[in-house]
């Protein structure tokens, strides 16, 4: 059984795209959907109940993406933790590509993939295309693969084995940039993690136009690097983009 774990901090204008999304999924899986409502102060939780009246809210007071990605884990019921942020658009057939790596690879117990950002336009489209198959997935291969040192995972777009999640601890809730590099640098040693190029779903860029793309590359790779070679990020706050 798949478990759908959404964060939500004011996602009034978002969430509504990724709830219809689900919606739409054509899959013989079963599967729960838990929204975790992260101290919202708009109308996400009415928008969560209009859409899907099923999906289980959960409250949690304490503003924190990690937060919430592991307040939710712990509230659900499934064998398969799927990580989903509260902007994605999914495919409609990522639940049946989930079951098939997983079924595929019995020591598989983490899987991610790339954003694909439709709204910013295609110098970010280019971008992004460009980083994710000429530097994240070279990355992938040989950092995980080759030289066991670490591995890729896009936490808004992964799907976990919820007995490593448990194992490993879930998510470290005192950072932010590097927090998917230090996820699967402790989970890998659990089992295999994988980031496929096929396993995409749609983001928006709505962080990238607050602080800027270049800014956010940047920032994202220093903390990546930071946390490989001095075992701790290299910046400790993040900034609030709602």
């Amino acid at each position: 059984m798949f478990s759908i774990i959404i964060p939500a901090y004011n996602e009034e204008k978002y969430i509504s795209g990724c709830l219809n999304s689900i919606l739409n999924l054509k899959t013989g899986q079963k599967y729960e959907i838990v929204v975790v409502n992260n101290a919202s102060t708009d109308k996400t939780v009415e928008v969560v109940r209009k859409i899907l009246p099923e999906a289980k809210i959960i409250n949690e007071p304490k503003k924190g993406l990690t937060i919430a990605y592991n307040r939710g884990a712990r509230e659900t019921k499934g064998n398969i933790l799927v990580f989903v942020d509260a902007d994605m658009i999914l495919p409609q057939d990522h639940l049946e590509k989930i079951s098939k790596e997983f079924k595929k690879d019995p020591q598989l117990v983490a899987l991610s993939g790339p954003y694909v950002y439709k709204d910013g336009g295609i110098i970010c489209r280019l971008l992004i295309g460009f980083v994710s198959l000429f530097l994240v997935m070279p990355t992938e291969f040989i950092f995980n693969r080759f030289l066991n040192l670490g591995a890729c995972i896009a936490s808004g777009n992964s799907a976990v084995k919820k007995e490593a999640f448990e194992t490993v601890g879930g998510f470290n809730e005192n950072i932010f940039y590097g927090l998917e590099a230090d996820f699967a640098k402790r989970i890998r040693r659990v089992g295999k993690v994988r980031f496929k190029y096929f396993f995409s779903s749609e983001s928006s860029t709505r962080r990238f136009k607050k602080e800027g793309l270049m800014k956010i590359l940047y920032r994202y790779a220093f903390n990546i690097i930071w946390l490989y070679f001095f075992k701790k990020t290299l910046t400790k706050n993040y900034i609030d983009i709602r």
